[in-house]
């Protein structure tokens, strides 16, 4: 179960959104899997839970890559099992050749799928090698398209408030890190801030570029902006841990100017004034407290959820 701070720690940013969009997803897999007679209600709820994302352009993505893969799992065992291969042999073989495949063509998103798939074909038959793989394959189409439409209604109609909520739950880990490293915290501290703050960034670029091909264009200058301040959350991370390496490579105590720059630049990722204007005791901070300032320019204009509210989430 994930909890609050495994939420913040992995992006996930809202538990109760993502519940929600994967609680309608595999309700309306399953729906329309009994609706249309297909016997493969598992697979069908599974790949909608997998392609539930926070944008319509990366469910679309993830989607593609879930049924790529499936077939090439599938079309693997198929060809496996026609062979005659007892199943002891003939699976293992299948699921070696399907993982062996799937990095080298760009579908390593969609292993575990495609590995399921070459499973299902031996162990889960609805007939003969082919009917079951177009049974699983009509199953992957309907929880994907599932996904899609509940990917569609819910979340691209509020962007702009989704993806602040996630800056402001990334900003604030960030805050606690940085804060962390003026208390004395090792380098390498910081170092779980950069995953999420990374896939906000993708995330980002993916929203700015689906809102580009729907010319929404106020929303896509919104986000645009976003991303500016999610670039420049991962320069603070990096010449956060940066300053704490160098002190660290050389010996030497932290100076007090620097765990001022540090506390300063937590304040401000928590949309405090932080005290003033600190002068920074070398290069590093001066970077430091240039990105922070540019991440703060970026974000005037966005109304982010407060720190407390970030708390209670």
């Amino acid at each position: 179960m994930i909890g609050r701070k495994d939420a913040r720690a992995w992006g996930v940013g809202s538990p109760t959104a993502l519940a929600a969009k994967a609680g309608l997803a595999t309700a309306l897999a399953l729906a329309v899997t009994r609706l249309a007679g297909v016997p493969d209600s598992v697979s069908s709820t599974l790949v909608a839970v997998i392609c539930v994302s926070p944008t319509v352009l990366a469910g679309l993505q993830r989607a593609g890559t879930q049924a790529l893969a499936s077939l090439l799992g599938g079309a693997l065992a198929t060809a496996i099992a026609f062979v005659g291969l007892p199943v002891g042999l003939g699976l293992p073989v299948a699921v070696a050749l399907t993982a062996l495949l799937v990095v080298p063509l760009g579908l390593a998103q969609g292993l575990g799928v495609a590995a399921f798939t070459a499973i299902y074909v031996f162990l889960l038959p609805k007939g003969d090698p082919e009917d079951t793989l177009l049974v699983r394959m009509a199953a992957v189409g309907i929880g994907a398209g599932s996904a899609m439409l509940v990917n569609s209604v819910v979340s691209a109609l509020s962007y702009r408030r989704i993806f602040a909520r996630r800056m402001r739950v990334a900003a604030e880990r960030l805050a606690e890190a940085v804060e962390a490293l003026a208390d004395g915290a090792a380098a390498d501290s910081i170092l779980p801030t950069f995953g999420p703050i990374g896939e906000l960034n993708a995330e980002l670029v993916v929203a700015e570029r689906e809102l580009l091909l729907r010319r929404a264009q106020f929303q896509r200058d919104e986000i645009a902006n976003m991303r500016r301040g999610a670039r420049n959350l991962g320069r603070i991370a990096h010449f956060a841990r940066d300053l704490a390496l160098a002190l660290e490579e050389a010996q030497e105590p932290m100076l007090d100017a620097d765990r001022v720059v540090l506390r300063h630049v937590a304040a401000r990722l928590r949309g405090r004034g932080g005290g003033g204007h600190p002068e920074p005791a070398g290069e590093i901070g001066a970077r430091l407290l240039a990105s922070c300032g540019r991440y703060c320019e970026a974000m005037r204009s966005e109304t982010l959820p407060s720190a407390s509210t970030v708390a209670r989430t």
